[in-house]
């Protein structure tokens, strides 16, 4: 008799949702919850589409397909934000020492990782949510749909798109 494997409803669905126009810098979210499970960005991203293209890579679908997460950035990108919460943090800074060349920062939110490596990276780490700051009942990580993580993404990609400028 063949056991079945149960996957969890956060496994299923597409490995990455990508949406935002042509143009601009791309946003490459690490999302180690596995949100966005239907195709879509949360809605609090919205605000996000005018500013970033925003490649989501929903971390419980895409480690059963072992690939490379940077292969979705657009050909194109000129600039490429790393965007990661709780576990995923380790991983961002990973690929983003790996692309160390388009990437400019990384945006970490409760990141799950030692403090040293973020002093070890080739490119700028900024911790932009911390679920201290927040009320939330979910706890930590804080969920990378959380109107108090797209405000902060916001304002991070306002200053760095201004010093490029």
């Amino acid at each position: 008799m063949k056991l079945s494997r149960r996957r969890s409803p956060r496994a299923q669905g597409p490995p990455v949702v990508f949406e935002g126009r042509c143009g601009e810098p791309a946003l490459l979210v690490l999302d180690a919850e596995g949100e966005a499970k239907r195709g879509d960005l949360p809605p609090t991203w919205e605000p996000l589409l005018d500013r970033a293209r925003v490649g989501w890579v929903r971390m419980p679908v895409f480690l059963e397909q072992r690939g490379d997460a940077f292969a979705f950035v657009p050909q194109d990108a000129e600039r490429v934000y790393v965007l990661a919460n709780g576990s995923a943090a380790e991983a961002a800074l990973h690929v983003s020492a790996l692309h160390s060349d388009v990437v400019r920062s990384v945006l970490l939110v409760d990141p799950m990782t030692d403090g040293r490596s973020l002093d070890q990276l080739p490119v700028p780490v900024r911790v932009v949510a911390d679920s201290e700051d927040v009320r939330n009942e979910a706890g930590a990580p804080l969920p990378l749909g959380h109107p108090v993580v797209v405000a902060a993404v916001e304002k991070a990609l306002r200053e760095l798109e201004a010093a490029v400028a």
